[in-house]
């Protein structure tokens, strides 16, 4: 049995690898932006 503190953190950490394999899908898939148009985007410059 675990505790809630770490059922927590292996969620979270779930949560983050999920998030990273998404991002290296849309890399593969070409989408992405350069850094120039993502600061563009978002009012940055």
């Amino acid at each position: 049995m675990q505790s809630v503190a770490e059922y927590e953190s292996a969620a979270e950490e779930r949560a983050f690898m999920r998030a990273v394999i998404a991002g290296l899908a849309d890399i593969e898939a070409g989408r992405e932006v350069s850094w120039s148009e993502a600061k563009t985007r978002l009012g940055l410059e």
